[in-house]
């Protein structure tokens, strides 16, 4: 049984009114949506239940249901309200760089959580539309700016390149890591990978070995 979130529970003084009313102020939100997220972590989405959220939440199902329409609304929500996995701030000058700065903006807690949540979410995606896409925006999707500067500084081509596999590349290591080497993913483990197989299967040079 989940543990209350105690974010949630005790409401701040400046809104004593909030859980009486139903509302959630957007710090308490965005603890819901922690709460969420860690709780398809633990049990899956299949086992997840608006009962254990509502618990751990401290707040109503009716609350929930008149806000996010379910289960599906709620966990979408929260996928979309996701910490960004390209923040705006990763630009090296370089693909293989930005690729590495993205790797060390990601705690070691941070990659046991997204594979994690992952997990969690994989038999669901093969059926709900809706939470693919709101998956995508969280990540997958941001990894296209990153390519399109690529694109621009000619380590790139705009057709004919891999890079359209570059996120089938870095969420499949992700989840098969713990897998296959019966051990979390790493950080140290993803560089080794994004210079040994990212970059060869995208054709530019490792930084190791350019001249």
């Amino acid at each position: 049984m989940p543990y209350p979130n105690h974010a949630l529970c005790s409401p701040g003084p400046e809104d004593p009114s909030e859980p009486r009313h139903g509302r959630l102020s957007f710090e308490r939100e965005g603890n819901l949506f922690s709460t969420v997220l860690d709780l398809v972590r633990r049990s899956g989405y299949d086992g997840l239940t608006l009962d254990a959220v509502a618990s751990a939440a401290c707040c109503s199902k009716a609350t929930l249901y008149r806000r996010y329409s379910g289960k599906r609304g709620l966990v979408a929500e929260a996928l979309r309200r996701l910490d960004p996995l390209c923040p705006d701030s990763v630009d090296t000058g370089s693909l293989a760089g930005d690729l590495h700065a993205l790797v060390e903006g990601r705690g070691e807690g941070q990659l046991r959580d997204d594979a994690s949540l992952l997990r969690g979410l994989q038999r669901a995606l093969y059926n709900d539309p809706e939470l693919v896409t709101a998956l995508r925006g969280s990540g997958p999707s941001q990894l296209d700016a990153l390519i399109e500067r690529a694109v621009v500084r000619g380590e790139l081509t705009a057709t004919g390149s891999a890079s359209r596999y570059l996120p089938h590349l870095l969420l499949g290591a992700v989840l098969a890591w713990p897998l296959l080497d019966m051990a979390p993913v790493d950080r140290p483990s993803l560089h080794r990978y994004i210079d040994s197989v990212v970059l060869p299967a995208l054709g530019i040079e490792r930084p190791s070995a350019a001249t």
